[in-house]
């Protein structure tokens, strides 16, 4: 599961390429981006971040972040509105939500 320090390294490699929108951030907005990210282990939030930083024009939000890691972990895996479409299953979308306040 995702540190603190894996987020914070996190937030200074997005730093390092749009340093403009990291001054910008504020505590709340770090503790969002870790709430969202709070399932996804180490090892594959930097592999994640890695992959984001080689595609995305802007500053990724945390669905962007997730779903390369969802792609790295499972590339043959559906997501979001795909999911529901393949599926025709109400709610499939769902599944990688962002953790709540019960990663506290």
């Amino acid at each position: 599961m995702a540190t603190r320090e894996a987020i914070a390294k996190m937030f200074a490699i997005l730093g390092q390429v749009w340093p403009k929108d990291a001054e910008r951030t504020s505590d709340l907005g770090m503790e969002i981006y870790g709430r969202c990210l709070a399932d996804i282990p180490d090892d594959l939030l930097q592999a994640a971040t890695v992959q984001v930083l080689a595609a995305a024009t802007f500053y990724p939000k945390p669905a962007e972040i997730r779903k390369a890691a969802i792609g790295l972990r499972w590339p043959d895996e559906l997501t979001g509105a795909e999911s529901v479409a393949a599926h025709h299953e109400p709610g499939a979308g769902r599944r990688f939500w962002c953790t709540a306040a019960s990663h506290e």
